[in-house]
């Protein structure tokens, strides 16, 4: 069945030498009309990443097509798959659910972001992805509710996590306390 309204964003990860020694650079991104149709301009390459992001309440899931060739005109259909939800809680390490926390999913070979939201007071996050293997990145979005470092960003906290279903995967935050008492050389507390 044709899906319409989608946006389909091709990506490739930096520049590359794309024709006599010259270097390249491709951004943008089209959607769909409501037959599903579809058509981009690209430059010449192999290996584009293409992001397919069908329209919310739809049912379906980002999905992502990895090693697409364009190197010339080229007709290629797409499949947009059901979506499996990936949800969770993000806590502290006392086990408290953490806010203010920004959850981002990336596919795992292309890096390509699928989801990012930032938690709520319940800690709580939820995505719609479609079966693959994903990688899950926090970071500070606000002011949480739990101690934490004015700035950080954890890479990979989750990595290689396999979705073929439902998924749940809770979060703890690798935080640690530094603690201590200033003195002078003496001992004396300053």
């Amino acid at each position: 069945v044709a899906v319409g309204n989608v946006k389909i964003t091709p990506s490739i990860s930096g520049w590359w030498s794309c024709q006599s020694g010259a270097s390249c650079y491709y951004s943008g991104s089209t959607v769909s009309d409501a037959s599903g149709n579809c058509s981009i301009v690209l430059l010449p390459k192999n290996n584009y990443s293409v992001a397919l992001t069908p329209p919310a309440g739809s049912g379906l899931a980002q999905t992502v097509v990895n090693s697409v060739s364009v190197l010339t005109d080229t007709v290629r259909d797409f499949s947009i798959n059901p979506a499996l939800i990936l949800s969770g809680v993000v806590r502290g390490p006392n086990g408290t659910p953490a806010s203010c926390i920004k959850v981002e999913v990336r596919e795992q070979t292309s890096n390509t972001l699928v989801g990012s939201l930032t938690t709520d007071t319940s800690g709580s996050y939820s995505f719609p992805l479609s079966a693959g293997t994903y990688k899950i990145d926090v970071r500070r979005n606000g002011t949480p509710n739990i101690p934490a470092p004015a700035i950080f960003t954890v890479e990979g906290i989750v990595s290689n996590l396999v979705i073929s279903s439902a998924t749940t995967q809770d979060i703890t935050l690798p935080f640690v306390t530094l603690s201590g008492k200033t003195t002078d050389n003496n001992g004396v507390a300053v």
